[in-house]
């Protein structure tokens, strides 16, 4: 692999693994030493390894050296409000405030999704990844992978709908 290569190919990528890692770690800093490590490892191997599709290997190397550094941590804490951007210009403080008190209710529940249904829908949702991308990321079948983002996604609305109902029950049964 040439330097030209490289730069063409690899370099552009940065961005969107950042955004994989940062998803994944909830840490910014730890998300550009894992990145930047990812980098190092292609262009360290680039003799070695004949790659097909770039993309789904640098995301592949990301998935892995985060899921190290979560067990070397030992604790998750995903932040997706650093891979999902949320802001909007025209709303007020009212909505901001509804706004962050969704996405801090979606990243609880997320917190207690299996891994593999958090990296699908990660990958799918935030990151807008095709069906085949995500099978070729994660290295699983593709049925695996609906399955999971299905799950993912109904354990998600299940519990939005449990806490905007909360107490609505009792309190339509007074009128």
């Amino acid at each position: 692999m040439t330097l030209e290569f490289f730069k063409e190919h690899y370099l552009p990528l940065k961005n969107k693994l950042f955004r994989f890692a940062c998803s994944l770690l909830g840490n910014s800093e730890t998300a550009e030493d894992v990145v930047q490590d990812v980098l190092l490892k292609v262009w360290d191997n680039r003799s070695k390894y004949k790659i097909e599709n770039p993309e789904a290997w640098c995301m592949r190397l990301t998935r892995n050296l985060c899921i190290d550094h979560i067990r070397s941590k030992k604790g998750y804490h995903l932040s997706i409000e650093e891979a999902y951007d949320q802001s909007d210009s025209a709303t007020g403080p009212y909505k901001t405030l509804e706004n962050s008190e969704e996405m801090a209710e979606i990243r609880r529940i997320m917190d207690q999704l299996p891994l593999k249904q958090k990296e699908v829908v990660m990958l799918r949702d935030l990151m807008e990844y095709s069906y085949q991308e995500i099978a070729k990321v994660l290295q699983i079948e593709l049925n695996d992978v609906k399955v999971n983002i299905y799950r993912a996604r109904q354990k998600i609305k299940n519990e939005l709908i449990k806490r905007h109902q909360y107490g609505l029950a009792e309190f339509t049964k007074s009128f």
